[in-house]
């Protein structure tokens, strides 16, 4: 059911996205936070990647409206260097562009717009790629590099990076291309250059070898939660880009809140959740990164806005193992000062540890426990 909505809410999406573009480059043109042109070819992405935050957030566009040095990965088509250790992305456009937008206009770029494929968007006329043309993976290749040494960032994110039967491009070649445009950025960069795409709830892992991260873009309904099949679908999704990817493994997970008509974006309910999936994130994959966002139709304005939780900012350093299962949807796994561990199922469970009291959780959600000796507290 996702799936047959994806084009629908993913379209609103990318408008927004590029209308945030737009504020960053006319309300700031010309301030280095928003478009540094040092060059760097995107080495050293994989110390890091592994970092030793505990909790690793990350900032899907936005980087006009909220301090990317808070957050430890980022990307934007005119995106900002990360002040700290963190990775910032640039946004390749792949498989559309938008005519008359100076972001989305790259120099000969016009050469591969699809005849008949305009259609009228929030952000002005937005036309599709001949993505299968032999010449264009060589040609969008360059562009990624340029952009990066443009913006002195660390690597591309590839948005949308599906293939999606309502393109006038039949499935098989738009998988096909989309091969053939990974291989040929990566033919042209080191292995430590970061190239994430976005492939929301899909299982395909055709490109995986050529890409260092996914970003798992969960959409929903608004006024719905996930459901329980869901988040079990959800755990084996980080489990799948975990296996599959190229090292530091990347998996970016952004769910979405539950809209209860709320003003109060932190209501009891989304907190649970964010811990829950934050919890989640931090144990199933090796290099997870988290963000609990809006739903894209919250807001006419903005894409992605949302509560940074305090929780976020718990330091238990790095993980110092791997994803311990108690039993079928309940993990935890050990950080140098203690552990963090997710139940996703609805009953409360007990985690035994030798050496330590037994941990209680309760159901749909995640704990994060410091350790002193034996003491644990759970209470953070």
């Amino acid at each position: 059911m996702l799936d047959q909505n994806f084009r629908r809410i993913a379209w609103r999406s990318i408008t927004l996205r590029r209308l945030q573009t737009v504020a960053c480059t006319s309300l700031f043109i010309g301030l280095a936070a928003c478009a540094p042109t040092s060059a760097n070819n995107g080495s050293g992405q994989g110390q890091k990647a592994s970092n030793n935050s505990t909790i690793k957030t990350f900032l899907p566009w936005n980087q006009n409206r909220k301090n990317l040095g808070r957050y430890d990965l980022g990307w934007q088509a005119t995106p900002q260097r990360h002040p700290g250790n963190g990775i910032s992305l640039a946004e390749i456009l792949w498989g559309y562009t938008y005519p008359g937008r100076h972001w989305a206009n790259y120099p000969g770029l016009d050469a591969f717009h699809l005849k008949n494929s305009s259609r009228r968007t929030e952000d002005g006329k937005q036309v599709d790629l001949r993505i299968t043309d032999p010449k264009f993976p060589n040609f969008i290749g360059d562009i990624a590099v340029r952009q990066v040494k443009r913006f002195g960032v660390d690597g591309v994110l590839l948005d949308g990076w599906i293939d999606e039967p309502a393109r006038r491009i039949p499935v098989a070649q738009q998988k096909a291309a989309r091969v053939r445009i990974a291989k040929a950025i990566r033919s042209k960069v080191s292995d430590d250059f970061t190239i994430i795409g976005n492939v929301g709830w899909r299982s395909d892992t055709s490109t995986h070898r050529y890409l260092n991260g996914a970003y798992v873009e969960l959409f929903k309904k608004a006024t719905r939660r996930y459901t329980s099949s869901q988040i079990r679908e959800i755990e084996s999704l980080m489990m799948l880009h975990d296996s599959r990817l190229r090292e530091p493994r990347i998996v970016a997970i952004e769910t979405w809140r539950v809209n209860t008509g709320s003003r109060r974006r932190d209501a009891a309910t989304n907190l649970r959740f964010a811990r829950l999936f934050a919890a989640m994130t931090a144990v199933v994959p090796r290099n997870g990164y988290f963000i609990y966002a809006d739903n894209n139709s919250d807001s006419s304005l903005h894409d992605h806005d949302h509560v940074y939780y305090d929780f976020y900012d718990i330091d238990l350093g790095g993980p110092i193992g791997g994803a311990v299962r108690v039993k079928d949807g309940v993990k935890y796994k050990r950080y140098r000062d203690g552990l963090i561990a997710f139940n996703r199922t609805k009953r409360r469970a007990s985690i035994s540890i030798s050496g330590l009291p037994n941990i209680t959780i309760e159901g749909e959600t995640g704990i994060f426990c410091r350790i002193n000796q034996s003491r644990v507290d759970c209470d953070i």
